[in-house]
């Protein structure tokens, strides 16, 4: 059973347009577009990838649907050349990415 508001690991199995299917122990659950960052995310897919993992928030059950967030654990986004990085600990690798490409 999943607890409100706890960070829980989970790989991500599906990219849709406005979603990210994600396994988290033998739950899959949800993260909704606007639960990946406050800036515009034009591509779920430039941010995360099918098959990494990441933290996520677990923040409620709606009937059969869990719901979850990454922008709650990572709040302090960075906007480079029009493309979001995080803080470390989040977007790894879109700021491995960045970093190499500023250098």
């Amino acid at each position: 059973m999943l607890k409100a508001n706890e960070t829980y690991t989970g790989v991500v199995i599906k990219i849709e347009k406005t979603y990210a299917l994600i396994k988290v122990q033998s739950i899959t659950g949800i993260v909704h577009i606007s639960e990946i960052s406050d800036y515009h995310v034009k591509d779920i897919g430039n941010i995360i990838s099918v098959g990494s993992t990441y933290n996520f928030k677990f923040l409620q059950q709606k009937g059969d649907k869990y719901v979850f967030s990454y922008k709650q654990l990572y709040p302090k986004l960075l906007k480079v050349r029009d493309k979001i990085i995080a803080t470390p600990g989040g977007f790894k690798n879109v700021y491995d990415k960045m970093m190499k490409e500023l250098k």
